[in-house]
């Protein structure tokens, strides 16, 4: 997923389909030419993925005081890889 604004100390939590994804098990990857955006990547257990509607919740639970602006989620990517 794409945020705009976020920062190490900004706290939230993922879901797919009911259940967590493992926020030790997260990457980022900051993209400073032009703009503030952070791609946050989850590897996705393929039994939590079904055909059809996948739901996806992302909750907010504590952002950064010293930012002046808030994180704003722009883009969420789910890519399967078949082997």
């Amino acid at each position: 997923m794409k945020i705009v604004n976020y920062t190490e100390p900004d706290q939230f939590s993922v879901k797919v389909n009911d259940t967590a994804l493992s926020n030790d098990m997260r990457t980022t990857r900051a993209e400073f030419i032009m703009s503030n955006d952070t791609w946050v990547e989850y590897p996705v257990p393929p039994e939590l993925l079904k055909v059809g509607y996948n739901g996806v919740e992302i909750v907010m639970e504590a952002t950064n005081p010293q930012m002046g602006v808030l994180p704003v989620l722009t883009n969420v990517e789910i890519v399967v890889q078949y082997s």
